[in-house]
């Protein structure tokens, strides 16, 4: 690894972003939106100059949680952002770590999609920007399988930065809507809401993402402090302050995600205690309840207009509409017998399907989109996964994965861009924790690169 590859709140990329994180917030859906893309963009280009590219995973990671940021009049900068990264890569690095059969796999299952996509041309109305909307998406489903691979074949520490950047830019998105909130309601509600109407969603666009990035960032945070043993208060109060802003978004899901991430900390507690630390286990519960009680009036604030949104009288208002919407879309394709088995396609399935939104849960998503093989498919990769890995011996990187997992019963992730990017940080981290065998010694996996 090299000696100055570390995150640092000072190196010139975090600098940038929390620049503009306060200025885009102040100023909404201005020019300064596109400002900050230009300047990443010239930032990318110092990084493929210098062959940088631990540093341009960095910055694609970094921008996940801030999409809404590098939005401007109806322009996804990020994406774009994210293409150009790809290439970059290519510049730096003229063999890509991908094993062919994956890459076969991959080339086989866009050129499927690209035929269905045109063979439904007919049935919608398509522009230039959604034409090319097509083969971003594309673009970005390939950079995160190099992203994978990036992180699947480097040390931890290393990684670690990487993990740390999503945590910045998560960071990044609640600064955001904490600006834009204050200037808005007011400092009162910052970070609390008047009503269910007035979810904070960061610079994320959508409130359930929002949510989903904290607690994934919370699990970063304890996994993070869990390997290293350092900063143990530190560690407490980020997590308690992500905790919070997560409240302020008012998602059902980002309650839920809590639980196990909740009850993984009890136990983390309840050995410390057991294993005679008491000092450090009392010190923490004093913490906790100290913030708890200071904080008291947002967390119970923003906790009751959480439960009213539970408090429904069906299933179909608990959801939001999400399972007519479900429902809807497993009819469709159950009475197609070609999408039953091959599904309609990934890009702008909704079009396809002439439906009004996206489903809105990733497992249907996933029987919509590549029918009863892609399932069969998802399930033998998931199952393998999880064995090859060890994950049923090693709870606390499951925590990650379950964020992923329970957070797709509430959002779309296969037409999304930035998901593919998520998913490889997950899943390569897990296998870099995972790295080392019985014996103690990293396990070198043969790789055949392609030119």
């Amino acid at each position: 690894m090299k000696k100055d590859f570390k995150f640092s709140f000072w190196n010139i990329n975090c600098i940038i972003s929390l620049f503009f994180t306060v200025i885009c917030a102040i100023m909404r859906n201005s020019i300064f939106s596109l400002i900050y893309f230009i300047c990443l963009f010239i930032l990318l280009g110092y990084y493929v100059k210098m062959k940088k590219k631990d540093e341009i995973i960095c910055l694609s990671i970094q921008i996940v949680p801030c999409i809404g940021i590098l939005t401007y009049n109806g322009m996804a900068f990020h994406n774009i952002l994210l293409v150009l990264s790809l290439f970059g890569m290519f510049i730096i690095k003229k063999k890509i770590n991908i094993p062919k059969n994956v890459m076969i796999f991959y080339l086989i299952t866009v050129l499927l999609d690209f035929i269905k996509y045109i063979s439904n041309l007919n049935n919608y109305n398509v522009s230039l920007d959604g034409f090319l909307s097509v083969f971003i998406l594309y673009f970005c489903i390939f950079y995160g399988i190099v992203i994978f691979y990036e992180i699947k074949n480097t040390i931890r520490n290393k990684c670690e930065v990487f993990i740390k950047h999503f945590i910045f830019g998560t960071f990044c998105s609640i600064l955001y809507g904490i600006v834009f909130r204050t200037l808005k309601y007011g400092i009162k509600y910052a970070i609390m809401s008047p009503n269910a109407g007035y979810r904070n969603y960061g610079a994320s666009v959508d409130p359930n993402y929002f949510g989903f990035y904290i607690t994934l960032s919370i699990c970063f945070i304890l996994i993070l402090y869990l390997n290293n043993k350092k900063r143990i208060f530190s560690s407490l109060i980020a997590m308690l302050c992500f905790f919070i802003a997560g409240f302020s978004s008012i998602s059902r899901m980002f309650l839920i995600l809590c639980v196990p991430i909740i009850l993984y900390l009890l136990i983390i507690w309840l050995k410390t205690f057991v294993s005679k630390k008491i000092i450090q286990a009392v010190c923490v519960l004093v913490s906790v309840v100290g913030l708890l009680f200071v904080f008291k009036p947002f967390i119970m604030n923003n906790l009751e207009l959480i439960m009213g949104r539970l408090n429904v009288d069906s299933s179909q208002d608990i959801s939001n509409g999400r399972m007519d919407l479900s429902t809807g879309y497993i009819d469709l394709v159950n009475n197609n017998m070609k999408y039953m088995f091959i599904g309609a396609g990934v890009s702008k399935y909704y079009k396809r399907l002439d439906m009004p939104l996206y489903t809105h849960n990733f497992y249907v998503e996933l029987y919509v989109c590549f029918g009863l093989i892609g399932v069969l498919i998802f399930l033998y990769l998931f199952i393998k996964f999880i064995l090859t890995n060890k994950l049923y011996k090693n709870g606390i990187y499951l925590l990650p994965l379950i964020m992923v997992l329970i957070a797709g019963l509430a959002i779309s992730f296969v037409d999304v861009e930035i998901i593919y990017i998520i998913i490889s940080l997950v899943i390569g981290y897990i296998k870099v924790l995972n790295k080392k065998n019985d014996n103690g010694v990293e396990n070198e996996e043969s790789i055949t690169y392609i030119e």
